[in-house]
């Protein structure tokens, strides 16, 4: 994995379009955000051709009976993606079922195991500590890799369950940029400071009037 802890979130839906940005802000970013509007907008051959030469996290957030959660992240491995997204209250069975068939399929095609992330609720939306705690034991309990959470959850999330747990934080502003449609934010620093290992930042770079210049920014800002 990329020791830059930026993801980049691909906000647009035009994958030529996504492919020059990408490039314009390479040398700044560590990995790259797919998301459900990219992921069906375009066809997988498209998608290989952006993820080309990056880590990729694959945030479909899915949520459906085990089986059928199992048989997406078995028709994603050949993507080689470094993260995939569930949502935890999903439940066990379903996280249960996405973990074994990475760890099988990956072991079938010879490629690397993807790192799989349960979403606790969503920065969109108002949430209690007591609530998120619980979704990230329950997730590291049945198979998940880590959990994906706001900035603000990550001191907690922390403490309680230990260093083993990838965070994933989006919900990443600089100072005093708006917040969108994110309930919880923080910025960067404070992110990273809070314990987080991973940082996913779309509007700020890629509707900035000079997303290089904002991406480079970020990442300074980071020391």
């Amino acid at each position: 994995m990329n020791t830059n802890p930026i993801y980049l979130a691909l906000d647009m839906y035009d994958a030529a379009k996504a492919r020059r940005m990408v490039e314009e802000v390479r040398d700044y970013i560590g990995g790259l955000k797919i998301g459900l509007g990219f992921w069906y907008h375009n066809n997988r051959s498209l998608i290989s051709n952006v993820m080309q030469g990056f880590d990729c996290f694959l945030d479909l957030k899915w949520k459906d009976i085990p089986m059928q959660v199992a048989g997406a992240m078995r028709g994603v491995l050949p993507l080689r993606p470094t993260f995939v997204s569930v949502h935890e209250d999903g439940g066990p069975a379903m996280l249960q079922a996405t973990a074994e068939a990475a760890r099988d399929e990956a072991q079938s095609l010879q490629v690397p195991r993807p790192h799989i992330l349960a979403v606790t609720v969503l920065t969109s939306l108002r949430a209690t500590l007591t609530d998120i705690v619980t979704r990230g034991h329950r997730a590291m309990m049945n198979g998940a890799d880590g959990v994906i959470c706001s900035p603000l959850e990550v001191p907690v999330l922390r403490d309680q369950l230990g260093v083993r747990p990838i965070l994933m934080t989006p919900g990443i502003r600089m100072p005093g940029e708006p917040e969108d449609d994110h309930q919880r934010s923080a910025t960067p620093r404070e992110a990273m400071d809070a314990g987080a290992d991973f940082l996913v930042i779309g509007r700020p770079i890629t509707q900035a009037t000079n997303p290089r210049e904002a991406a480079k920014k970020i990442l300074d800002s980071l020391g």
